[in-house]
């Protein structure tokens, strides 16, 4: 029983180990494509993501504005559901769960939208003091792949240090970035293949 055991035991540690190493190298590829950095936008320091996605800015906009399937794309983000909309002016709340950690912070924010370009928000009610950010668009290589930007500003309670917000915040935004490019060119692909297929059909008919 116990030689078995001891078999189980390091079959079990040679995976934990595969993992690491494979997360590791994730983590290295994402960091490679994912630029992040601190800039100070309106006196307020922001941890700030850049990725180029390769499809246009409209079908990267359809995937950040929709907001009741949001958790489905970004890892962190466990709920989100869209509370209110009064034209160009929503109001969403999102459940998040940063990685490594056992509990979730759940807030409400308004977000502004303008429409192709720019997503801007903040709080209004919830875990945190403040949270403000925005995801910017700019068309690139002739409209075929997008420059994506990516801030957020976070201010949290006694028991949730500026220090410690921005570290977490740096360790999630390429796993969140790399989600979005993902999806979008996933998307991109799936669209672009299901248009030449309906042109060869055409062609045949």
């Amino acid at each position: 029983m116990n030689h078995k055991t001891n078999i189980l035991k390091a079959k079990l540690t040679s995976v934990i180990s595969a993992i690491a190493i494979i997360t590791t190298y994730s983590q290295c590829l994402a960091s490679e494509v994912v630029k992040v950095y601190e800039k100070n936008i309106n006196n307020k320091s922001y941890c700030v993501s850049e990725i180029i996605v390769n499809t246009s800015p409209i079908n990267v906009w359809k995937i950040i504005t929709n907001y009741n399937q949001a958790n489905r794309v970004f890892p962190r983000l466990k709920e989100c559901e869209l509370l209110k909309s009064q034209g160009n002016v929503k109001t969403v709340r999102h459940s998040l769960n940063p990685s490594g950690m056992p509990t979730r912070f759940n807030y409400i924010v308004e977000v502004t939208e303008n429409y192709g370009k720019e997503l801007t928000w903040h709080r209004k009610s919830g875990d945190f003091k403040e949270v403000d950010g925005f995801w910017r668009l700019e068309s690139i290589n002739n409209g075929k792949a997008t420059n994506v930007v990516y801030a957020s500003h976070v201010i949290g309670t006694f028991l949730q240090p500026e220090v410690l917000i921005k570290r977490q915040c740096k360790m999630d935004m390429p796993s969140t970035m790399i989600a979005l490019k993902t999806t979008a060119e996933s998307t991109n692909t799936a669209a672009n293949s299901a248009e030449i297929a309906s042109k060869m059909d055409s062609n045949v008919h």
